[in-house]
Parts: structure tokens; sequence; C-alpha cells
């Protein structure tokens, strides 16, 4: 269930942080009594904290003592005497007990959000507990899911959601969106904003140069900010680290090399394609390269396409080593590299996504555009297949393949126009022809302004649509879609959970802001807190006089003025 660690006796608000090592988000004191150290935890204005206490005596004293600070609101009590916790799973970052508690160790633990932890105090000494991430929880810490550009999450807890986890009402509209670490990062017009990725609370914000796709590690978050790329703190946002030698890069992906979590930096600008320790910052190799662009990594090789895109010249598709940056292999004889941009790599091939934009023909001015996929060997660069296909995307979206697990590769492709059906072509082997498999079922269009993404259980698109993998049964619940963008993420599957993004379309009704979205409960939610009476309980009702109504008939009155003198 988690990790304990004993330390020495301490008291007060500031020893159970030093302790806790928590330092935002939800904090919820059980047994808060009179509300002492919830009153002296109030001056972290990061955390939103809420006391439950059973002495109905003690939760007015405490409200009285907060209203006095003017911190009530951000800091709430609640008479409680149930055995269970009135919040959903994984919201809670901090739970404090500093007397015996009755709550069973697994209704804790049911409340923390992964990475949370839960003081107590045992024999005059805080003992710490840490909730493991679940087996089967994954994390969206690159644009495209991870360094190899592969949209597929290895997520094994995300659903069709059927409920909200939080809600938050983000006025801008965050197209490029990171989680990790049990944070939540959206990047738009240069303001970096970073809320707990289990239950929405805002943690820190900061303006950065913006022009830079972010990647998130296990300390924090990468950034570019006045020119130089930077690590971040992802608890403050302070800088932590700067990689001078990094330059002011345009692309940067992140390689782990278990068991070294910190791994391999690899950067590029319009000159050259570098690599760096992430440990130490130092280079490990810097190679030239004409507008580099489509960097994927996959087996200890980083691909990549070089030649400027609108100048007459030799275009060149290669692969490097990782470690040492020394060509593995590389072509000069591809003709569609000139207009390709992306690339990733699984199941040991590599994949190029060609043209710029996926654009389904009579959409757009290039009636020429052609969508196609095409697949190298990663060991040596032959030629494997060429798939081309009518995008199945409405507009100013890319092409994209999903590696999945047993060797499998797809691609979500349209029929015969633009309001056709869309479907699947899932290979088993790229050396054969595909199975032609349809996808989920739309209400109203089968085409959206985003890309799918994936997990290695669903596909997933449009309104909340998950089309199994395996059985290719149709499962939605059209509450909500995917946010417009041309190449970021309209729905990212990670946590366990479903994020969307504020919309610029009005389709249909939608949720508005930012949310997370959850799987149904897998037990029946009960009454958790019997009814607490009142002065008022069992008094009778006071009755309005005939004709005496304020509000008798519609909007009020006969002038329909919609308001009431009271």
């Amino acid at each position: 269930m988690g990790l304990s660690i004993c330390l020495l006796p301490v008291v007060g608000a500031s020893d159970v942080l030093e302790v806790a090592g928590v330092r935002g988000g939800l904090c919820v004191h059980l047994g808060c009594g009179n509300g002492v150290l919830l009153n002296e935890l109030a001056d972290e204005r990061r955390f939103i904290l809420h006391g439950l206490e059973s002495d109905s005596a003690a939760v007015a004293t405490a409200r009285k003592a907060l209203s006095a600070r003017r911190v009530y609101g951000q800091v709430s009590v609640e008479e409680w005497n149930a055995k269970t916790l009135p919040y959903a799973d994984h919201v809670v970052n901090l739970l404090i007990t500093d007397l015996p508690t009755v709550m069973p160790q697994a209704e804790i633990m049911r409340v923390l959000a992964p990475g949370g932890v839960w003081c107590r105090r045992e024999d005059g000494r805080w003992v710490k507990t840490v909730k493991i991430k679940p087996a089967g929880m994954d994390e969206w810490p690159q644009w495209r899911h991870a360094a190899d550009r592969n949209p597929v999450s290895q997520d094994e807890l995300v659903e069709v959601p059927r409920r909200m986890q939080w809600l938050s009402f983000q006025g801008n509209l965050s197209k490029e969106m990171l989680t990790g670490g049990g944070r939540y990062y959206t990047l738009n017009s240069g303001l970096l904003r970073v809320r707990d990725a289990f239950n929405g609370l805002p943690l820190w914000s900061a303006k950065i140069d913006g022009k830079c796709r972010l990647v998130v590690v296990p300390d924090g978050v990468l950034a570019v900010n006045r020119g130089t790329l930077q690590l971040l703190a992802g608890a403050s946002g302070r800088a932590l680290r700067t990689f001078d030698e990094a330059g002011t890069p345009n692309v940067v992906l992140h390689q782990p090399l278990p068991p070294d979590a910190a791994g391999v930096l690899v950067v590029a600008d319009g000159a050259a394609v570098t690599a760096l320790s992430f440990a130490t910052g130092k280079v490990l190799w810097r190679v030239p390269s004409i507008f580099p662009r489509g960097l994927s990594i996959g087996a200890g090789l980083v691909y990549l396409i070089s030649g400027d895109p609108k100048a007459v010249g030799i275009t060149t598709v290669s692969a490097l080593d990782l470690l040492t940056g020394k060509t593995r292999w590389e072509r000069a004889d591809l003709p569609w590299a000139k207009t390709c941009y992306r690339s990733c790599f699984g199941n040991g091939t590599v994949a190029f996504e060609a043209g710029r934009f996926a654009i389904p023909p009579g959409m757009d001015e290039d009636k020429a555009a052609v969508t196609a996929i095409h697949f190298l060997s990663a060991a040596d660069g032959k030629s494997i297949r060429e798939h081309k296909y009518m995008p199945a995307m409405r507009h100013d979206e890319t092409p994209r393949a999903f590696f999945l697990d047993h060797g499998r590769v797809a691609m979500h492709q349209g029929e015969s126009g633009k309001d056709s059906p869309t479907t699947l072509a899932l290979f088993s082997d790229l050396t054969k022809s595909p199975q032609i498999v349809p996808t989920v079922y739309q209400r109203r269009f089968p085409l959206f302004c985003h890309p799918p993404v994936a997990t290695e259980r669903f596909f997933i698109y449009g309104e909340m649509g998950f089309t199994d993998w395996n059985t290719f049964e149709h499962h939605s619940n059209p509450i909500t879609r995917g946010a417009c963008g041309r190449e970021s993420e309209g729905i990212i599957p990670a946590n366990g959970l479903i994020y969307v993004f504020p919309k610029s379309c009005s389709c249909f009704s939608m949720l508005n802001g930012v949310a997370a979205l959850a799987p149904a409960y897998g037990r029946t939610i009960e009454d958790s807190q019997p009814l607490v009476k009142g002065p008022a309980f069992g008094a009778a009702i006071p009755t309005v006089p005939a004709g005496k109504d304020p509000w008798s008939m519609y909007r009020a009155d006969a002038y329909r003025s919609g308001s009431i003198a009271t």
C-alpha cells in the first residue's frame, strides 16, 4: 500500500510539512479538534485545507478561529464521524492524523493521490506513509507520449469515462499538455501552468519562451526560458539547473536508460543535433545538420530528417547512435523526405509521416496533397512499406502510426469522402495486407479537428469514443470531445484518467475548461455521513398567505420583471 518512514519527535505545522515533504495541493486533517494545526498550516498558501472532526463544539470553535483570521475558504472544517472519507479516489495530497483514528487504513490509502502522504503521530514521533503509484498506471511526459513519438500509452487503468475527477474553468485554449510526477503541465502563449494531476488544484505558473515543447522528467519540467534550457522544479517552478551546452533548442527529447532514469537529452536547433548527459549537462556528441526535424528515439538510435525543405538540395533520412552520434545508416534517395516532418519508432520499425498536414482532397488549396506513412527498418534503413491513405481528420491534422503490442501497427483513415465513416488499417505484418476495421461510432460526424491517441487497450478518438484493439467493440460516453489542434493531443490518456481541454468550436454542448475524466467506481457508493440535525429540524414550515407569494407566476409577475423586492 505504501512506504513508511519513522522520524524523530516533532511538533507544529512546519515539522509536519518537513516530514511529509508535500508543498501544495489538498491537505486533510482528520480529527482536527479546534483547528490549531489547521490555523498554522493556513500560512502555506499553496494548500487547500479541509478539517474533519466528530465533536460539533470543536468544529464551531475551529470555524470561529479560522474566520477571525480571514482564512475560512482556503481552510474549512466539517463535522464528520463516518467510517469513510468524503473524497473521490486519488485526490488527497497530504492527510494528517495526530490522534489515534478508527478510520481504516485502506480508506485512507484510497483517497490519497499516488505519491500522496499520510502523516500520523505514533509514540511521540511522526510516521510517514507514501502511497505508491498503482500498477498499470502510466504518464504522458513528452509530446506524443515519449521520445519514440509513438502516441500509445501503456496505461492499463484508462477506461471509458463515467464521472468527473476534476474540472477547472481555465480560460486559455491550452493545446500542449503533459503529465508526470503527479503533476499536470499546460503551455499556452508562453504561460506555463502547473496543477496537481489528480485533483486539479493549481500549484504554480511561470512565463517562459514557449517556442519549444516541454519535457517532463522525474524532478520537474524542462523548458526553454530566456534562450536557455532549464530544469524547473515540479513542486515550485524554481530553476534547479541550466543546460548551457544545449544552446537555444527548438526540439528537446529525453530518453531514460534504465536503470539510469536520468539518461540522455537530445536537442536540436537549425544547425545541429546534440546529445547531453542529463545528470551532468555535458555534451556527449554534436552532429551538424541542416534544418533537422522529425526526431525520434528507439532501439538506441536517434532518427531524423536533414535538409532544407524549401531549397534545392539533398534531403537525408538517417539514424545516429544515441550514445556516440555515429551514423548507423543514412539514405538520400527518398523523394518524400523533403516534405516530411515527423517520425515515430516501434517494434523495430521507424515510421516517417509524410506531408506537413494530412488534408483530405478538396478541403485545401493543395489538391495534390498525399497522405502516406513510410516504414523503414530501424536496424538498416531498408524500406518495408509505403501506406498511402485518405486522412480521417477533418482538417489540418497530421497522419500518425500507432505501434501496438505483439508487433501490430495501425493507421486511422477515411474511406471515400469527408463525411464517410472512418476505419483502422491494422497490420499484424507490414509485409502483408492490413485488416480494415470500423472505428467507434460517432453521433454527428466521423471527422474531428484533432488527432486520435491510443492505449494498448483502446483506440481513442472524437466524442470520447473507444475501440478495443482486440475485440473491436465500440464504447463511448459523448459528454465532450477532444480539443482542436493540428499537432497537439486533443485527448490525453494518463494516470488512469482522460484529460480534455478547452474547445474553440461549438459543434455541440461540451465541457468548458480543462478536466480529468475517470472510469466508473468499482464499488457501490453509499451515503457516508448521517444527517446532522440542526435547530430548525422538525419545525413547522412558514406558509405564505394566498396571493402574497412573491414569485407566483412565470418571471415573478405580469410585467415579467424577473425580480422581487426582498
